[in-house]
């Protein structure tokens, strides 16, 4: 759209005419101030504005118009008789973009309309783009912000995740060699039988922080297959028992196991580590000759299952951070150093589930949530 303002009604006619034949929008305005008004309204291409106007010329109304900011960058062509040089110099420092001087040749004024005209719409493609080109830049900027915190993040975690591993394997190899070396020097029954049980307590260490690290890695990278079964609990939870006998009879620690004959839908391999990695240390912190208890509740979604201790229950530390792999200094943890609750939280994601940790008036409960149809991976 044109807007053209002149105070003479033929000019406005002889332009409006010529526009409109070349398929032009044309809006027209007999004053500076009823121009200024009008663009209120409309919000013109382009603007061809005659010099020589009553009550405010067409400098004064360049001027007024290039200091309103939404329409500082339309472009203006001057229409005048006008054509001294100092004339011509003070529109353009106005802001006006070209003279047309009268009477105009009708070619040369369609010319220099399509010339600015296309001027513009470069100019504002330009901005659109540069627009664009900020906002892709900002976002990139903060995408690099975010992976290079999440890189310190990660080398941090790394130079942790090698502290353990290195005293998560020399700890129990050292015993190994030590207990080796005393059985080798050992001629008494009683003294071998006693390092042979050392042993192998000391490799079961070592192959237990193996198998979670390495089924912690797997699901980190979700490169595993899901194999869903109908697990009956109980058979779950005994075969759990059988596994960690030893520790369960050296706390002297009873059970109290109320699951009735609920089935979960689950990875057989999976549940167990997760559920032998949760008794295993409500078992370890539990008070010598106590119990711990088992219980399931059925929901229509789902069974919940519940591993209750009466130990001293979680410290403020390992509340914050539940779980975080390789967090030192939490309660919950013993040799894995908090592997064991960020590995379970990754079998219960994997199961679409949930685990919930909190204390007791007198211990602590780890719940486990196991729905009744998981999606295959």
């Amino acid at each position: 759209m044109i807007l053209v303002v002149d105070d003479d009604s033929a000019n406005l006619k002889v332009v409006g005419h010529l526009l409109k034949e070349y398929e032009f929008r044309v809006e027209f305005a007999r004053s500076g101030m009823n121009a200024i008004e009008l663009l209120s309204e409309i919000k013109p291409d382009l603007i061809l504005l005659d010099v020589m106007m009553p009550e405010m010329n067409g400098f004064e109304t360049c001027e007024r118009i290039k200091t309103i900011p939404e329409y500082a960058n339309i472009p203006i062509l001057f229409l005048s008789a006008l054509n001294e040089v100092n004339e011509m110099v003070r529109g353009l420092n106005c802001g006006a973009l070209d003279f047309i001087l009268k009477p105009f040749n009708a070619p040369l004024l369609l010319s220099k309309i399509n010339l600015h005209l296309d001027l513009k719409r470069k100019t504002e493609a330009i901005e659109r783009m540069n627009v664009t080109l900020e906002l892709q830049v900002a976002e990139r900027t903060a995408e690099l912000e975010k992976a290079n915190q999440e890189l310190i993040q990660l080398d941090e975690i790394k130079a942790e995740f090698l502290r353990i591993i290195s005293h998560e394997i020399r700890t129990p190899l050292n015993g190994i060699l030590g207990f080796t070396a005393l059985i080798k020097n050992t001629r008494s029954g009683e003294d071998i039988e006693k390092y042979t049980n050392y042993l192998d307590r000391a490799v079961k260490r070592l192959e237990r922080f193996s198998i979670n690290a390495l089924n912690y890695t797997v699901l980190r990278t979700g490169r595993y297959n899901i194999n869903l079964q109908t697990l009956l609990l109980n058979d779950l939870i005994n075969n759990v028992r059988k596994d960690l006998e030893q520790i369960i009879t050296d706390k002297s620690v009873s059970f109290d196991i109320k699951v009735d004959h609920l089935c979960i839908q689950a990875d057989a391999e999976y549940a167990s580590d997760c559920l032998k990695s949760i008794i295993d240390n409500a078992v370890k912190f539990s008070e010598p000759d106590s119990f711990v208890s088992i219980v399931a509740e059925a929901q229509s979604d789902g069974v919940w299952v519940k591993v209750i201790d009466n130990g001293q229950g979680f410290s403020p530390k390992a509340m914050n951070k539940l779980f975080k792999p390789f967090s030192p200094g939490d309660i919950f943890v013993n040799e894995n150093e908090g592997l064991e609750l960020a590995l379970c939280r990754l079998i219960m994601d994997m199961h679409k589930g949930q685990i919930k940790v909190y204390n007791l008036k007198k211990g602590a409960s780890v719940d486990l949530f196991f729905p009744n149809t998981v999606s295959r991976k």
